[in-house]
């Protein structure tokens, strides 16, 4: 988010996202969706007559044609560390931002080296031979 915007006020994490009012979503839009790939409109791409359905985010949109308690109001708008954050927004000269559960414990380290890249590849052919091997007895002989 921009390091411009500085909301009143916070809500608890997860709850949904509306601006207040068109500074506060101009603030947003500028902070977000200006700099996301997903909107060739906003981050100035494509020039909004030229873009097609595929190129606009639906987000903005369904934010202001719905209520915040409206089954159609966008889930990825949402309040996240006392800033209000979008889950879809995927950087234009970056990865996207994928939200992990909180829930959902770390099953490998996030960085291994090439070294232990080997190993782990190693490790999983020898288990699909194994796999393989095993299946391949089990087969009942005609």
């Amino acid at each position: 988010m921009s390091d411009r915007i500085i909301p009143a006020w916070s809500e608890p994490d997860g709850m949904p996202y509306r601006p207040s009012n068109g500074t506060e979503g101009c603030f947003f839009f500028d902070g977000l969706c200006s700099n996301c790939a997903f909107d060739k409109a906003m981050n100035g791409t494509k020039d909004e007559d030229d873009c097609g359905p595929e190129d606009l985010c639906e987000l903005i949109a369904r934010s202001m044609a719905f209520d915040v308690q409206d089954a159609d109001y966008p889930k990825e708008w949402i309040w996240k560390d006392g800033e209000p954050t979008c889950t879809k927004y995927w950087p234009m000269d970056g990865e996207p931002k994928r939200e992990r559960c909180a829930h959902t414990p770390d099953m490998f380290p996030r960085e291994i080296d090439a070294v232990q890249q080997g190993e782990v590849k190693a490790r999983l052919q020898a288990s699909a031979a194994v796999t393989k091997a095993r299946l391949k007895a089990k087969r009942v002989q005609p």
